[in-house]
């Protein structure tokens, strides 16, 4: 599978997950971009966290340039190299740590794992789940999770062993609740 190939499947994947596209023009340094993060736990519990994705810095890869500073050319870097926007994950103590009063109360930690961190280029579609609104980004979450819901009770339906529907069962019992959390956490936002 060649490159173009990877890009149109990426393109694909994204339009059918309704990913939004992000102009060019809106992208700065210090946007604030949102991502619902879903926590269903086995005791029955389930946490619902907007978890903001901060705009760090919109630059080319690493590689691009020569030692000299000249751009590189070549078909896997066309004239130039893209540009590419870092994002990463605004999680109190964790990766947005309190400081020193002298630095200014809080600020980024030293160290953040990849898995707190993200990267798309200017001009395509925003990463899967990730949205410019807060609304938005529930919205999405709402639909993915109905999405697995449905998934859910269809393979409950398939299944003939007991204590896989009880599995089953259970699976949707927990769905169904995150789904009326996410409903009612919409509703609250837009009131």
């Amino acid at each position: 599978m060649n490159e173009i190939d990877v890009r149109a499947l990426r393109e694909k994947m994204a339009i059918e997950q309704k990913c939004q596209k992000y102009p060019h023009t809106k992208i700065q340094v210090g946007a604030i971009l949102y991502k619902v993060d879903v926590c269903e736990w086995d005791d029955g519990s389930t946490n619902i966290n907007l978890v903001e994705w901060e705009v760090r810095s919109i630059r080319r890869k690493r590689g691009t340039q020569t030692p000299m500073g000249k751009r590189r050319i070549g078909s896997q870097f066309g004239d130039s190299a893209p540009l590419y926007v870092n994002v990463t994950a605004k999680i109190k103590n964790r990766t947005w740590i309190k400081q020193p009063a002298s630095i200014g109360g809080y600020g980024w930690t030293k160290s953040i794992s990849k898995h707190c961190q993200d990267q798309f280029e200017v001009g395509k579609r925003l990463p899967i789940g990730m949205f410019t609104t807060q609304r938005a980004a529930l919205k999405w979450a709402l639909r993915d999770n109905e999405i697995a819901l449905s998934r859910y009770k269809k393979c409950r339906d398939i299944e003939t062993d007991e204590s896989e529907i009880i599995e089953w069962d259970e699976e949707i019992i927990h769905k169904s609740k995150t789904i009326r959390l996410l409903k009612s956490r919409i509703k609250k936002l837009g009131s």
